[in-house]
């Protein structure tokens, strides 16, 4: 089961960039420097 798990993950390499593309999830945005989630609707000031 090992191997089989390590072949698919081997086979898959560009979903973890699918995923690192769009950083959305109903209203909010993923910001490295924020440090996590950020609603959509906050600005810089």
């Amino acid at each position: 089961m090992a191997r089989y798990i390590h072949q698919l993950m081997d086979e898959r390499p560009t979903s973890k960039l699918d995923v690192e593309f769009n950083h959305r999830f109903s209203g909010n945005h993923f910001d490295e420097q924020a440090g996590g989630w950020v609603s959509d609707r906050w600005s810089m000031k």
